[in-house]
């Protein structure tokens, strides 16, 4: 039978074989943490999902209104694109809907970089190790090591 080991938050569990993995880990972390001990992290992403969604959101209805309000006829396109009128639904078409969105995208990868590399780095450190007691620790070290741009160099780009 093949063990294999399971994080969770900050702990990490051995079960002893693939198809009691669950079973095992439900029933380690009731006995050692209790109920609270499978909302472990919780605050935090909720924090961080709370914070890119607001970003996100205010973003997209930042373009939109842009888009919505833009004069078409300044880019020569009117011509083509139709009468004033028709202006209102040409800005609120899924080209527009697409361009919002990419525009969201864009600025929320500015946001997401650096707390999806923190976590990368937080996930990926042994427990014998600890390196990091915390995600500030993680952000100072980062910070010390690399730089500011240290929290963006790894993940911006395939982000955008």
């Amino acid at each position: 039978s093949e063990s294999g080991v399971v994080r969770s938050g900050d702990d990490v569990y051995k079960v002893e074989s693939p198809e009691d993995d669950l079973i095992s880990l439900v029933k380690l972390i009731l006995e050692e943490e209790g109920i609270s001990g499978f909302y472990g992290g919780v605050k935090a992403m909720m924090i961080g999902q709370a914070l890119i969604k607001s970003v996100a959101f205010s973003a997209n209805a930042l373009a939109l209104e842009s888009l919505t309000d833009f004069d078409w006829d300044s880019l020569g396109l009117g011509q083509v694109i139709g009468t004033p009128e028709q202006h209102a639904v040409i800005s609120s078409s899924f080209v527009t809907l697409i361009l919002a969105a990419s525009f969201a995208g864009f600025v929320t990868s500015f946001l997401v970089t650096p707390v999806e590399r923190v976590k990368v780095m937080m996930q990926a450190q042994s427990t014998n190790d600890g390196a990091y007691a915390n995600e500030l620790e993680c952000i100072k070290a980062v910070l010390d090591n690399e730089g500011f741009l240290g929290l963006f160099s790894r993940g911006l780009g395939p982000t955008l």
